[in-house]
């Protein structure tokens, strides 16, 4: 170590562990290269790192505003949940009608594609609690308009 670099705060050489001047290229201990780090290198490599792992993610996931295809929407997969595979409001109605709305358990949703008047029947099954404390299994029939996502009960058994 240099009698300069005395005031400054001396880095551990990664090699050797032995102390290195912060100005210094070399290990006067084993004679490494550039041992240690400095913090504008860290800084550098974690904002490097940050900007090819945006770029990748950026090519990974491309959306242009509307995620789901010509086919989602004729099927009707856009006016259900990505992550449950229920219609919300539908599902909501339904716990609305029930006597004991926190046993409600959703099993599946079912949408079938559109029809030539533009709109899905959607049928839910789904669990509840009956009076006696038992678990009933019941299923729910609706009608869902394609471009709005509005839904009308139809049925429920």
């Amino acid at each position: 170590m240099s009698v300069e670099n005395v005031d400054q705060k001396p880095k551990l050489c990664r090699n050797c562990g032995g102390l290195v001047g912060k100005d210094d290229n070399r290990c006067s201990e084993c004679g490494a290269f550039s041992p240690a780090h400095s913090k504008l290198q860290l800084w550098c490599g974690t904002i490097i790192f940050l900007v090819f792992f945006g770029l990748i993610l950026k090519t990974c996931v491309s959306y242009d505003g509307d995620p789901f295809t010509s086919e989602d929407k004729r099927l009707g997969e856009h006016c259900l949940d990505v992550w449950s595979g229920a219609h919300p409001e539908f599902m909501s109605e339904i716990k609305s009608r029930m006597r004991d709305p926190k046993s409600f358990e959703h099993v599946k949703t079912r949408i079938t594609p559109r029809d030539e008047n533009g709109q899905h029947v959607i049928y839910m099954e789904y669990r509840a609690q009956n009076g006696f404390g038992g678990m009933n299994n019941a299923t729910a029939k609706g009608i869902v308009n394609n471009e709005t996502c509005q839904h009308t009960i139809a049925l429920i058994q």
